[in-house]
């Protein structure tokens, strides 16, 4: 198959989102409809969905499907590794390719110990991994599906392409497998790894350090805010007023970017960030020599990240720019093989999950209200519905002219 034989969505422009953290899809508030008008007007076109292995998401892929929106099923399995595929999800597999849905998952960053069973990783973990895939792979392809070679942990410099290609296993990439990937942005801005914090250390000011540091009622003291009548704890407020640099000083930040400047770096030595897409590009081609198409099925940018302190935690703001610069790349100048970045998490309770650590991680949440002056919604949400849709520049030529060669 080449890049321009794989299926995509009408009028494809590369926005994707990760439904949720959950399994079935029946709890939903206040409907299933409610949530695909949602994603129809932030112009969504990919969405991952989990499903328990049964045809848990059927429904629900039936309705994007309608929606002319392409979904991407994860089979789950809990600790998953080292089995594979079983008959119950391969009957899946053919009952989800009967109503049109063609992207699947069987396996789920297993560089990473929680993804085994009892937390025990093989010293040969990786052979085992690309084995199964394997198997999986084949099994899938032959019911119609297209599966996702396996996405390792977010930074991940594992080449799994490599080994199928020494198993002698390339022409399931030739005959419809592909690559998912977690490119999740961290608290790096887009151009990171070349970005001058990270090339030269570049100190902050005090403008910068304080816009950063922004939130709802920064601006006021907390006897203020008593007089006010805010429901707002003085502990929150003290912990509002330091979260974003973790309570560091300035001059603690500048003196961390001036030890840890990495000039040269490119994202080939540090993939942590969403350009890894361009890392993934290179594994595929350095094994295969043409490309077969990327999807980011966890990735972008979440709000309270904050793992490299030599930048401020992601709050709405920044949030909603990097997402839009993510959707307008996508839109215009992404290489036709990165077909989406299925960014983590549209919703977690209206869609019946409560663990309060995806509530916070999600576009629809209350978690950031008090702190942000939010209602239920990150600014993203709205920025989407107003940032027009663009249809990917190879979408048309693909439709009036088939090339014979591979991107």
């Amino acid at each position: 198959m080449r890049i321009e034989d794989f299926p995509r969505p009408r009028d494809d422009n590369g926005r994707g989102v990760h439904w949720s953290a959950r399994l079935y899809h029946d709890a939903v508030y206040p409907s299933q409809d409610h949530w695909v008008d949602q994603l129809r007007a932030m112009k969504i076109k990919w969405v991952k969905l989990l499903d328990d292995g049964g045809g848990s998401g059927i429904p629900l892929a039936q309705k994007l499907l309608a929606a002319d929106i392409m979904p991407v099923i994860r089979i789950y399995m809990a600790q998953l590794n080292p089995s594979t595929l079983g008959g119950r999800e391969l009957n899946t597999v053919e009952r989800y390719v009967a109503i049109g849905v063609r992207y699947f998952e069987s396996n789920n960053e297993p560089d990473l110990p929680a993804e085994w069973r009892n937390n025990q990783m093989p010293d040969n973990w990786l052979d085992v991994v690309v084995d199964n895939f394997i198997r999986d792979a084949d099994a899938v392809l032959s019911r119609g599906g297209l599966l996702a070679l396996p996405a390792m942990g977010p930074g991940s410099r594992d080449n799994p392409v490599s080994m199928v290609v020494q198993k002698g296993r390339r022409d399931i990439f030739e005959n419809g497998c592909w690559v998912a990937i977690h490119n999740y942005t961290l608290n790096h801005p887009l151009d990171y790894p070349d970005d001058a914090v990270n090339q030269l250390g570049q100190p902050l000011t005090q403008a910068e350090y304080d816009a950063y540091a922004r939130w709802q009622y920064s601006h006021l003291t907390y006897d203020q805010i008593v007089a006010m009548g805010i429901p707002l704890s003085r502990d929150d407020y003290f912990k509002y007023n330091r979260w974003a640099w973790d309570a560091r000083s300035m001059e603690m930040v500048n003196q961390v970017r001036a030890a840890n400047k990495r000039p040269g770096s490119t994202v080939y030595d540090d993939p942590n960030c969403f350009r890894g897409y361009q890392a993934a590009g290179k594994m595929i081609h350095d094994a295969l020599g043409f490309y077969v198409p990327v999807i980011s099925t966890e990735g972008g940018p979440v709000v309270g990240w904050g793992d490299d302190n030599r930048y401020a935690k992601v709050n709405p703001t920044t949030q909603r720019d990097w997402q839009v610069g993510i959707t307008r790349f996508l839109q215009t100048i992404a290489p036709p093989w990165y077909f989406s970045c299925c960014t983590w998490l549209l919703a977690s309770r209206p869609l019946g999950d409560f663990n309060p650590t995806w509530e916070q991680m999600s576009w629809y949440t209350h978690a950031w209200d008090m702190q942000f002056g939010l209602d239920g919604e990150l600014p993203i949400v709205q920025a989407l519905k107003d940032e027009p849709s663009v249809i990917r520049p190879e979408i048309p030529a693909r439709v009036t002219a088939r090339t014979a060669h591979r991107y």
